[in-house]
C-alpha cells in the first residue's frame, strides 16, 4: 500500500475506530462495501439480483482505493486479478520475510 493509501486507512481506522487487529479484514470489508454500493447506485433504486450481477460484470478495473484493481465478467464472478506473494525465511528467522511481496496475476 503506498503512502497515500495509508495515510487515508489510517484515517479510516482513527475516525471509525477500527482495530490494529485483522487489517486486511478491514481493507477486504471496506473495499467489497465500495464495490457494492457502487453497483447499486447503477443498477438503479428498482433494481434486482439479475440486474445487479449485470452491472457488476461490466466492472473493469474499478479502483477501491485501497486494493488492486478489481474486474468481473460473465465468466469471472472473483473481482481479484492475481494475489500477492510473500516467501519467509526458515524456522530459524521465524516471520523473517526473504523478499518483498510479489504481485503474481492469475490467468
Amino acid at each position: 500500500m503506498n503512502s497515500i493509501l495509508k495515510a487515508y486507512f489510517n484515517r479510516l481506522q482513527r475516525d471509525y475506530k477500527l482495530p490494529e487487529r485483522h487489517i486486511q479484514a478491514s481493507i477486504s470489508a471496506y473495499s467489497s462495501a465500495k464495490i457494492l454500493v457502487e453497483a447499486l447506485r447503477l443498477a438503479g433504486r428498482k433494481s434486482d439480483r439479475k440486474q445487479l450481477t449485470s452491472v457488476l460484470e461490466q466492472f473493469t478495473r474499478f479502483a477501491t482505493g485501497l486494493t488492486p484493481p478489481i474486474s468481473y465478467s460473465g465468466n469471472r464472478h472473483i473481482g481479484i486479478q492475481g494475489t500477492h506473494v510473500i516467501r519467509f525465511s526458515s524456522v530459524r528467522n521465524p516471520g523473517k520475510s526473504l523478499t518483498d511481496a510479489e504481485w503474481v496475476e492469475l490467468p
